[in-house]
């Protein structure tokens, strides 16, 4: 069976060796010192192959740092704090775009404040930072494809009413 688990790229610091944050860092300085129209520099063509490399290395050299910090995300800051009931799961999609909307849609409501509070400041806030408010979110989502062995995915859960309601 295939699942899908979607992150929002800065969070892959996180999950990284410490031969890739050198290259994090290397692509920070990069863009640091080269065009600062776009913020984050994944979000830049040029340093698309830095982009790459923190990819692969979570799928090849991070893969226990993945489901460690992804259970600790998901504990601490997931939908809701509530780490006696989130701790152990991990949130997952048995489809790679209903993941990637549901990291999107946590994006969003997290940032949707902030934007709020500054449209409402809008001619305070262009003049006194010289910039216009962005006018829409965007971020880059990496789904990941987690392989589960059949003899893991045969156990029925809650198949009567009596046991959700003894869960419940």
């Amino acid at each position: 069976m295939k699942v899908y688990r979607a992150i929002e790229f800065s969070k892959l610091i996180w999950m990284i060796s410490d031969d890739a944050s050198l290259s994090w860092n290397t692509a920070h300085r990069n863009h640091i010192s080269g065009d600062r129209l776009v913020p984050n520099w994944w979000m830049t063509d040029v340093l698309s192959p830095f982009k790459h490399e923190m990819i692969s290395d979570v799928v090849f050299n991070g893969q226990d740092k993945f489901f460690e910090k992804s259970l600790e995300f998901n504990a601490m800051q997931g939908g809701r704090f509530n780490p006696s009931r989130s701790f152990g799961v991990l949130y997952t999609s048995s489809d790679p775009l209903m993941a990637s909307l549901e990291v999107l849609y946590h994006q969003f409501i997290s940032a949707y404040p902030l934007y709020k509070r500054m449209s409402s400041n809008r001619d305070q806030f262009t003049s006194s930072f010289n910039m216009n408010i962005p006018q829409h979110l965007e971020v880059l989502i990496v789904a990941f494809e987690i392989e589960i062995a059949d003899e893991y995915c045969q156990r029925e859960v809650n198949c009567e009413i009596e046991h959700i309601k003894a869960d419940c």
